[in-house]
């Protein structure tokens, strides 16, 4: 019985390290959903709920976690950088790139790499020609807003207005001047 209770233990616990393994790969490809991955590594679906967090308690699998993404991260040469340059590409996107001062249109292949990345497809046109699709510029404008912090959830970056009320009487010597609800003097050009 000595004999054989060391070999079971091998066998259980290299089917352990499978399954965290698949935990692992699961988690990290599914949106880190940790009962989803439970269910994928095979563990029961009544349970998956709390497997998969026990799972990501353990330290050996967090451990595991970070390190698998670490290396995803640097075999795709991800990073926020990247990341921003992608969306830069599409929110700079000029169509008039895709052109010869002449007018003809430039071959793909000789596209400044930027301006390629803005191509979201391209397509056979039913004239002969292509159809080229380009990614969404104003989602691009609008994640990068939201990176830098220039919009936030539920517009919270709206201001209240500045409503101006300019009143003459009479001839405008200088520069006119007006007050904002604020208090603040504005200066008006003396083109008035």
């Amino acid at each position: 019985m000595s004999a054989i209770a060391p070999a079971k233990r091998a066998s259980t616990q290299k089917a352990a390290n499978v399954r965290r393994a698949l935990f692992v790969e699961a988690y990290l490809t599914n949106g880190m959903n940790a009962t989803k991955a439970a269910i994928a590594c095979g563990l029961s679906r009544k349970t998956a709920t709390s497997s998969g967090e026990r799972m990501l308690r353990r330290p050996d699998v967090s451990a595991m976690v970070a390190e698998r993404a670490r290396t995803i991260v640097t075999e795709a040469r991800l990073s926020t950088e990247r990341w921003v340059r992608e969306l830069a590409s599409i929110a700079h996107f000029d169509p008039g790139e895709l052109y010869r001062p002449d007018g003809t249109l430039i071959l793909l292949r000789e596209l400044p790499e930027r301006v390629r990345r803005a191509i979201a497809s391209v397509e056979p046109a039913s004239h002969g020609g292509v159809k080229i699709k380009f990614w969404d510029k104003l989602a691009a404008l609008d994640k990068i807003g939201k990176h830098l912090g220039l919009l936030k959830g539920d517009d919270q970056q709206k201001v209240e207005p500045i409503h101006v009320t300019v009143s003459f009487v009479g001839k405008v010597n200088g520069p006119a001047q007006y007050q904002t609800p604020a208090s603040r003097t504005a200066r008006i050009s003396d083109g008035l």
